[in-house]
């Protein structure tokens, strides 16, 4: 008994590439160089996170906003929050501040993020920063930590206070 040999596959030439693909330009997109970019995205994430445990806290039926509907944008939730009346208006006014960074951040190429991007975000606080402003704008990685770690604990505090008021 003889054994088949398989049919021979032709070689087919590999197609010219549609894009023309630059190592250099793919590298760039993936260090992090831009660490105030990355900084604002992350925070973002994480304050939307907050915003829609301040939801399910306050609406009983919060899952059907947050579960079915996963298009529910972060403008969209810090308005719903502020019918609440659970943050101050100076938190809600960094809130969509930062959306609008964050939108920047990931629609335009190469954005930076700067000492004004940060100063629009704390503008409401600015009574409290203002000990601080002098010394913190030299440093923008620190201004940003600074003003977000702000934004950060008034949400966190006010959740808090919630979790463990009377509904």
């Amino acid at each position: 008994m003889t054994e088949e040999k398989p049919p021979k596959v032709p070689v087919v030439p590999a197609p010219e590439p549609i894009i023309d693909f630059d190592e250099d330009e793919i590298n760039k997109v993936f260090e992090d160089e831009n660490q105030l970019v990355t900084l604002v995205l992350r925070f973002h994430l994480h304050i939307e996170q907050l915003l829609d445990e301040l939801i399910r806290l306050k609406l009983k039926e919060a899952h059907r906003l947050l579960d079915i509907d996963q298009n529910l944008g972060f403008y969209w939730k810090v308005h719903i929050v502020d019918t609440f009346d659970a943050l101050s208006e100076k938190v809600i006014k960094s809130l969509l501040k930062l959306n609008s960074l964050r939108n920047d951040c990931v629609h335009i190429q190469d954005r930076e993020v700067t000492t004004g991007d940060i100063d629009k975000i704390a503008q409401p606080h600015d009574k409290l920063l203002r000990k601080f402003r002098k010394h913190l704008r030299t440093d923008t990685l620190a201004y940003c930590k600074f003003t977000f770690y702000l934004i950060w604990i008034y949400m966190t505090e006010t959740i808090k206070l919630e979790e463990n008021s009377p509904s």
